[in-house]
């Protein structure tokens, strides 16, 4: 009896001693991952410590790497103390690493206490999340322009997430309002869709009602007279790009040159290169303009 008592305590001991070993071996390989560099590719040695810590852990989760709370106290009361600017040293290193190492463990055993009603509940959540993940470029594109597969993409909103395509909805009868070219019925539509924002209960779409029926007037003058700010910001954007490529001017004549140079008709002629009168010019773009003027025409019949 005493012998089995004897090897019963030889061998806690060992267990125990194995566990320790285990235990500073992690805590050595964590601070040694903790010192290399977090941005780049990751070199052989730092491939090698994730392996090591990999296999450290699957052989024995509950005995790798225990930290106890006080441990973990005095870690977060030291590293407060630190400065927080500068390089950082080799003793913060190590704090960082027992507190990461503690609330590994920690968030290990509060996962391990839920019940599996609640986990059903994350999971589902979790499943939902996926499911709807890339539906921006479903719900920011045009319905005519939609492939097969966003369009069952925007069928699992329609489904899952009914806020999210009414506010698609609401967007899209927007969008077709601006395109209308009767002023009338333009206007009507509007209205209908003023109320139907604020009937809605999305508070983003709520404060865009509120907008819209500022700018009302300005809305419908420019769906009477098919005129908007596109090409003043075209023109803007234009400029700046040229400012941005000059990187700045010595003064603002020498900007004003350039400008006009690459904003209107005007024709440098060259040495053995071939230059469009102003007059040809124009006529590309009166075609250009008709071409566009019908792409939108056969658009709108096939809607």
């Amino acid at each position: 009896m005493e012998q089995m008592k004897k090897e019963f305590c030889e061998a806690e001991k060992a267990e125990k001693a194995t566990a320790k070993k285990k235990s500073e071996e992690l805590k050595k390989a964590y601070k040694e991952l903790a010192s290399l560099p977090v941005k780049g590719r990751p070199s052989k040695r730092k491939k090698e410590l994730l392996a090591y810590i990999h296999q450290l852990e699957q052989e024995d989760d509950e005995d790798a790497a225990q930290i106890s709370e006080s441990e973990y106290q005095a870690a977060v009361e030291e590293l407060a103390g630190m400065p927080k600017r500068g390089r950082r040293s080799k003793r913060k290193a190590e704090l960082l690493t027992i507190i990461a190492l503690y609330k590994g463990i920690h968030d290990e055993q509060s996962k391990g206490t839920l019940s599996a009603a609640h986990r059903k509940v994350i999971d589902d959540l979790e499943a939902k999340a996926k499911a709807v993940k890339g539906a921006k470029y479903a719900l920011g594109m045009n319905p005519e322009n939609l492939s097969t597969s966003l369009q069952d993409k925007l069928k699992l909103i329609e489904e899952t997430h009914p806020d999210l395509f009414r506010a698609y909805q609401l967007k899209e009868k927007l969008r077709v309002i601006l395109h209308m070219k009767d002023v009338k019925t333009a206007e009507g539509e509007l209205d209908k869709w003023l109320e139907e924002a604020d009937a809605c209960s999305i508070s983003q779409f709520e404060d865009l009602a509120r907008k819209i029926r500022r700018h009302r007037q300005n809305i419908l003058n420019s769906v009477e007279l098919q005129m908007n700010s596109a090409k003043s910001e075209a023109a803007n954007t234009t400029v700046k790009a040229l400012i941005a490529t000059a990187r700045g001017f010595r003064n603002l004549d020498n900007m004003f040159s350039l400008v006009y140079l690459r904003c209107s008709d005007i024709v440098v002629p060259l040495h053995n290169r071939y230059q469009q009168s102003p007059e040809k010019m124009r006529q590309l773009r009166e075609i250009q303009n008709k071409r566009k003027q019908q792409r939108e025409e056969t658009k709108e019949t096939s809607v």
